[in-house]
């Protein structure tokens, strides 16, 4: 476990103190797994949504500070690792399920990436969007050079993750723009590698 954020009590926006297993130490991995495999495998969960996974011990933080939180790990310094997480995340799930059931495909959605990903049954998506012309243009370029990297499958929040207040039970020509906005939007989903919609907001 990366302790380092429990050390300093460091509270989260939740109001909550956490951290992250250590991803790179095989015997971590194998016990995350077991945790899992316990509680949601045998349930019949067999798709997973990794969030989180750069590892955000600590929303916000300055990426040298978030660096020193996951130090030290099995692997040694962060600096050079950091990257990495998501992928030995990734492999971590991937390699318990299959070990569990070898025959039964693995899904996995993350929001973060390292080269190699694509190994391990995952896609991406691009994390918590707003609701906006620019953040939807923007993906755009995100998904081409995201898939021209070598990892096929990427994904977005389709009409945003965090709508704006006035998309909010919006009127007239606030509420044209929205469905405006949404058609755009849904065409481009089309298009996509996955399709993902995340928000519905009634306007009349």
């Amino acid at each position: 476990m990366l302790t380092k954020n429990i050390q300093d009590n460091r509270k989260d926006w939740l109001g909550y103190v956490s951290t992250f297993y250590d991803a790179f130490n095989p015997a971590a991995g194998k016990f995350f797994w077991q945790l899992v495999n316990e509680s949601l495998y045998t349930k019949g969960i067999d798709a997973w949504w990794m969030d989180a996974p750069e590892p955000d011990i600590h929303s916000n933080l300055p990426i040298e500070k978030r660096k020193d939180l996951m130090f030290p790990n099995a692997l040694g310094s962060a600096t050079k690792y950091f990257n990495a997480y998501p992928l030995a995340n990734a492999r971590t799930i991937y390699e318990g399920q299959r070990s569990a059931d070898p025959n039964k495909r693995v899904f996995i959605l993350t929001r973060s990436a390292y080269g190699g990903l694509q190994h391990y049954g995952a896609a991406v998506w691009s994390g918590d969007i707003g609701s906006r012309w620019l953040d939807m243009k923007n993906q755009v370029s995100a998904g081409v050079n995201f898939s021209m990297s070598g990892l096929p499958y990427w994904t977005m929040d389709i009409g945003g993750f965090a709508v704006e207040n006035r998309y909010a039970n919006a009127k007239g020509e606030v509420a044209n723009e929205w469905k405006e906005l949404m058609t755009r939007w849904y065409q481009f989903g089309a298009f996509c590698p996955l399709f993902r919609s995340t928000w519905t907001i009634s306007v009349s």
